[in-house]
């Protein structure tokens, strides 16, 4: 298992980096989404901060990804580094799914699991956390904003499931921390 899991590691990393150039394409097609959605703003500089946000929230998502999933390789996490940036990731996310308007999924498909107890476990986290954000990022439906189809109702359930891990990833990664500075 532990294997399996260390030679996903650099496969997500290569998805990560070939993916950094594609940020920008679909940050604008973000910015469509939302023009076509069918929901009426409360005023026009409404609208525009929420496009803003989009893009600013969609991008910094994938760039705290890349950080996040580097981290992984490291011998010690660094436990402070950790929950920041899954911090980062729920709010960035929270907004995401607020501004996006997504369908709601049929049914829950949660599956958190459990906490994460030590190193070997967080990092597991933080690799699932990682393989969410990139399956999100790459939606179809980012690609493809014309219609809401279940690749819209896929990128709702992926943002519920990055909001729940990353909170859970934080709390688990702050009480790590308190654990190793007592030893």
């Amino acid at each position: 298992m532990l294997f399996l899991s260390l030679v996903t590691v650099p496969t997500v990393l290569a998805q990560a980096e070939r993916g950094a150039d594609d940020i920008t394409v679909r940050s604008m097609n973000l910015r469509l989404i939302l023009e076509r959605a069918h929901r009426r703003p409360s005023s026009e500089e409404r609208m525009k901060q929420a496009v803003a946000e989009l893009q600013e929230d969609f991008t910094r998502l994938q760039t705290l990804n890349l950080e996040f999933v580097k981290a992984i390789n490291v011998p010690t996490l660094d436990y402070k580094f950790v929950s920041k940036s899954a911090s980062e990731i729920n709010k960035r996310a929270d907004r995401l799914k607020n501004n996006l308007d997504l369908p709601e999924p049929n049914a829950s498909k949660s599956a958190l699991g459990s906490s994460a107890a030590n190193q070997l476990e967080m990092k597991k986290a933080m690799l699932r956390l990682g393989k969410l954000i990139y399956s999100f990022s790459h939606n179809p439906f980012f690609k493809e904003a014309s219609v809401v189809n279940e690749n819209a109702i896929q990128a709702h359930y992926e943002l519920d499931e990055i909001i729940e891990l990353s909170k859970q990833i934080k709390i688990d990664s702050e009480k790590l921390k308190k654990s190793s500075d007592r030893n």
